[in-house]
């Protein structure tokens, strides 16, 4: 960041951090240089402070010593046109030092652009990005990091993996398509998963009181029972969902509660382990019309929808970007283990990721997938979805 004034300084330092940007610490030469060559006054460190007198020749010299510092990648300029300053002199200088296109200059002037119109045509003609504020700087910023690491991804391989059953999982899919049916249910959901070695709680399906009572005692209390129905999405919500059931009589009670809710529903019953600890994460992808698949990550659970903590890649997904997805969550910190709480194994999620990926894109009849949520444990192995959705469309 190079700016004439402080506030403005500060306001651009606080949009970049916002934005997810870096401000590095310049080189020892770039500093010394800068403070040999602008007045004494001066600030050298990130952001630079030029000071509001400076010079046509200060801006020039300090945008092409950045240009030259192997640790900034891009620039932001922050001018505000004093009216004891040669603004057009400045103008000039940036367009110049910008003019190899060697690194992104943005500039972000705050002036009368009735006074300084000749000012802001010199920016504007020399194909310098140029706003009233920092926030819509900063935010262009980072736009132009997240391509720049999109089309890096882009160059990166993808190697699929070899163990699964794409010819299975697109014979369900043009099945279900030939019946009507745009939401799978959760047989098929959990046939889907498997032909794609997605790992999931085991679950059992039942219609009746009986056949609940025989799929808990397969499984092994305690349980967790869900109605499985295209009518009922957020089970939460509904109180379609009932959790660590005991022992039998638990069992009868909830299962006869389920059904008087739901008595007027389409309506089957899933059965599945109840799970204890671990991290709640979510993870899913959707077709976006004219795009293709973009695989979705973040915080899971019932929590999805107010914390808001949620990154998209498009598909296909390699490791490097599944890593990076993970990564750049807010989350990621628990995840990683928070004061003294346990976190996940990540390279589990990187791989659910990658496999979730090469589903929609190898069966892109799949319109929407939610895994949410998976429990995330630090041992890999017990990490497993325990609820998906899966939306198609011919």
């Amino acid at each position: 960041i190079v700016t004439n004034s402080g506030g403005p300084g500060i306001i651009a330092t606080d949009g970049c951090i916002e934005a997810g940007l870096e401000l590095p610490t310049l080189s020892h030469d770039t500093q010394t240089t800068l403070k040999e060559n602008l007045f004494p006054e001066a600030t050298v460190s990130n952001p630079v402070d030029v000071l509001a007198t400076a010079t046509p020749e200060h801006y020039g010299l300090t945008l092409r010593e950045l240009i030259r510092d192997s640790k900034v990648d891009s620039i932001l300029v922050n001018f505000i046109t004093p009216f004891f300053v040669d603004c057009e002199g400045v103008a000039r200088e940036i367009v110049k030092a910008s003019e190899k296109r060697e690194k992104p200059v943005i500039a972000v002037i705050m002036t009368d652009k009735e006074q300084q119109a000749e000012t802001l045509r010199i920016i504007k003609k020399g194909n310098i990005p140029t706003y009233d504020f920092a926030e819509m700087a900063t935010k262009t910023l980072r736009a132009m990091v997240r391509m720049s690491d999109y089309r890096q991804r882009a160059k990166e391989p993808f190697e699929p993996f070899g163990d699964v059953d794409k010819n299975a999982a697109r014979s369900l899919v043009t099945t279900a398509l030939k019946e009507n049916t745009n939401i799978l249910g959760a047989e098929q959901c959990v046939q889907i998963l498997d032909f794609y070695r997605i790992p999931q709680a085991p679950a059992l399906v039942g219609a009746n009181l009986h056949q609940c009572l025989s799929a808990a005692r397969e499984i092994g209390f305690p349980v967790a029972l869900k109605v499985d129905s295209v009518d009922v999405i957020h089970k939460t919500e509904v109180g379609g969902l009932s959790l660590n059931i005991a022992n039998e009589q638990c069992l009868k009670k909830e299962f006869n509660n389920l059904r008087g809710k739901f008595r007027s529903h389409s309506r089957e019953y899933v059965f599945q382990k109840y799970l204890t600890g671990g991290i709640e994460v979510i993870a899913g992808a959707k077709a976006v019309d004219g795009v293709g698949h973009v695989v979705m990550f973040g915080l899971g659970g019932v929590l999805v929808e107010v914390m808001k903590d949620v990154v998209f890649q498009f598909a296909p997904l390699n490791r490097t970007g599944a890593q990076r997805m993970i990564k750049s969550t807010k989350g990621y910190p628990v995840l990683r283990g928070f004061r003294g709480q346990e976190g996940a194994n990540t390279e589990r999620l990187i791989e659910i990721l990658m496999r979730v990926s090469q589903l929609v894109t190898e069966v892109p009849e799949i319109t929407e997938l939610d895994l949410n949520p998976i429990i995330a444990y630090k041992d890999p192995s017990r990490t497993v979805a325990v609820d998906v959705r899966i939306k198609i469309s011919g």
